[in-house]
């Protein structure tokens, strides 16, 4: 299938459903531009990037992520907002990841991870 046939379909499909507005609003692409932040607040909870926070007494730039039954640990290194158009958005973040298979990693400060 070429990319205009399918947004043809995708055009025609029924909207009234968010799955629908969803298939829509991402069929037309992204805007050309995105958002980079140093701080969002998600569902009640505040993520900052590591450079945000280095002076500072809590930490909000840690993450962790359950998938396929394994935890996953991370720093936020940083923060997008995609835009598709003002119909949706979507936060994304860039993060640089922990091997807890091989240990922790210990920070000059004392800090551990």
């Amino acid at each position: 299938m070429d990319y205009q046939r399918i947004r043809g379909l995708v055009a025609k499909s029924d909207d009234s459903t968010v799955e629908g507005k969803l298939r829509k609003a991402l069929a037309g692409g992204l805007s050309s531009q995105a958002t980079s932040m140093k701080s969002v607040f998600i569902n009640g909870y505040k993520f900052d990037i590591v450079d945000r926070e280095r002076c500072r007494k809590t930490q909000n730039s840690r993450i962790m992520v359950e998938a396929d039954n394994q935890e996953f640990y991370g720093k936020l290194k940083a923060i997008y907002e995609l835009d598709y158009y003002g119909s949706y958005k979507v936060v994304m973040f860039r993060c640089d990841w922990v091997d807890i298979h091989k240990g922790l990693w210990k920070y000059g400060n004392g800090g551990v991870v």
